[in-house]
């Protein structure tokens, strides 16, 4: 719809009204929840979702080239590749259930887990299958995954978003939104600052490298100074990494459309977004485990001979599986028992700072095997 060296300040716009719209939606649903109810969290929705499907249809004008030769509806159902989508829902749904349950909600070794993911590797399996032997017309074509740069931007922007989203584990809803807050500013300049760069000059390889690197910056930071008690700068630490996530969103774009033909654009872009969205959950995943981890065994250590008692009423093990859910427990602890859980708690939350330092480096090495095309 626009010319290549166009889209990556197109995508800047995008990227900034959907970060913007992440974080804003922890504390305003967060409140919602609190005075009116939860329901509204979603009912506020459909007015803006209305909205746009009316302006969708009314301004959004795509010219279909028509094939010469006139079809049925059957035969153009026919061509549709139904069991490939079915399968590869299935893997999606079954796999993203296993990352989000697996850890938080239930343990590993549940058989509804080990079930789940069963189900999700048998779908995988046949998805690629049907795609390699059987559909005419694949939904999702797996020669794409040969192209280097369709498995780059895949990669890089998976690792970019996974380490953005692991910073936020074992943040309230509303914290979390509030947390990514200050990476907004961040984001929204590594956008613009994209698009005009690739606007003027048609390069995006460095920009590719300087977002790596960014966020390598910002999580390294955190890393090693964020220690419970942050300062009005350290607290800033997170900027560049929404810099890096900024770039990334629009530079890998830019680096995925440069590299496919014009008619495998619109399924090379949806696995974009899918990559995004599973490298997120994968982020969360990890730290929650090495968070719950370290909390448990660093508090099993520390209350070593604790008994019920202080006021609590609680032994040790209530206590350290409320500290691993339950964030308001931990700073509403008073005394001794209450400045020991803290320091573990955040001793182990420092160290799913890790999770992000490795998704930021796995991006650099993506962004470091980017071929760039003449724009």
């Amino acid at each position: 719809m626009v010319p290549i060296r166009e889209v990556a300040k197109w995508r800047s716009y995008v990227n900034i009204a959907a970060t913007t719209g992440r974080s804003l939606g922890g504390p305003i649903g967060g409140f919602l929840a609190d005075t009116i109810g939860w329901r509204w969290s979603f009912l506020i929705q459909c007015p803006p979702t209305l909205l746009a499907l009316i302006l969708v249809s009314q301004k959004l004008h795509i010219v279909i080239n028509e094939s010469p030769c006139k079809q049925s509806h059957l035969s153009k159902l026919k061509r549709i590749d139904f069991l490939g989508c079915i399968t590869l829902c299935i893997c999606i749904v079954c796999g993203l259930l296993v990352l989000d349950l697996g850890g938080t909600r239930m343990p590993w070794t549940e058989p509804l887990l080990l079930t789940l993911l069963g189900v999700a590797v048998a779908a995988g399996v046949c998805f690629i299958l049907v795609e390699a032997y059987w559909a005419k017309e694949p939904v999702f074509p797996l020669r794409l995954l040969r192209n280097r740069d369709v498995l780059t931007s895949y990669v890089g922007l998976g690792c970019v978003s996974g380490a953005q989203m692991a910073i936020t584990d074992h943040a309230s809803v509303t914290a979390a939104g509030a947390h990514l807050m200050p990476s907004v500013m961040g984001n929204a300049l590594g956008g613009l600052l994209t698009g005009h760069i690739i606007h003027r000059t048609g390069h995006y390889h460095p920009l590719l490298l300087l977002s790596a690197l960014s966020s390598l910056t910002a999580y390294t930071l955190l890393y090693l100074r964020w220690h419970g008690h942050t300062n009005l700068l350290e607290s800033l630490y997170i900027i560049p990494g929404g810099f890096g996530n900024g770039i990334a969103l629009s530079a890998f774009f830019v680096s995925l459309t440069s590299g496919v033909e014009p008619e495998e654009m619109a399924i090379a872009s949806s696995g974009l977004y899918l990559s995004s969205n599973v490298g997120m959950l994968v982020g969360l995943s990890v730290a929650d485990c090495i968070m719950r981890r370290g909390l448990d065994t660093g508090l099993r250590i520390a209350l070593e001979g604790w008994h019920k008692g202080g006021g609590m009423g609680m032994g040790r093990r209530e206590i350290i599986r409320r500290a691993g859910s339950d964030v308001e427990f931990v700073r509403g602890l008073q005394g001794e028992l209450g400045r020991v859980v803290r320091g573990v708690w955040v001793g182990s939350l420092g160290k799913t700072h890790v999770v992000s330092i490795v998704g930021a480096l796995m991006a650099l090495v993506a962004a470091c095997c980017v071929r760039e095309h003449r724009l």
